[in-house]
C-alpha cells in the first residue's frame, strides 16, 4: 500500500458490466475505446489534499489524467485532485 502525497488520491476502477452492444464496424481485436471519464473508488487521499473525500467515495475523473504505478506485483492508479469532477452519491 502507498500513502499519496502532493494532493494526490489513490483510486481503483470500478468492476465494468460488460456491454450487450455488437460493433457496428469492424475493428481489430486489441483496438480498445478509452472513455473521456470515469467512476473511480477512493483508495487513500493525501493529507495535503482540499478535496472532501474519504475512501469508499465513488468519484467521476478525467480518464487521461490517471496515472498507473506499477510496484513490484502490485499496481496503483493515481489522479491530482484537480482531475477529480465530481461524487457519485
Amino acid at each position: 500500500m502507498i500513502k499519496p502525497c502532493n494532493r494526490y488520491v489513490v483510486i481503483q476502477p470500478l468492476e465494468e458490466q460488460e456491454k450487450q452492444d455488437k460493433p457496428k464496424v469492424l475493428l481489430p481485436d486489441e483496438y480498445v475505446v478509452k472513455e473521456k471519464f470515469k467512476v473511480y473508488e477512493v483508495v487513500d487521499v493525501s493529507r495535503d489534499s482540499k478535496l472532501t473525500i474519504s475512501k469508499n467515495e465513488k468519484i467521476i475523473v478525467e480518464n487521461s489524467m490517471v496515472e498507473e504505478l506499477n510496484i513490484g506485483e502490485n499496481k496503483y492508479y493515481l489522479v491530482l485532485e484537480n482531475y477529480v469532477l465530481g461524487m457519485v452519491k
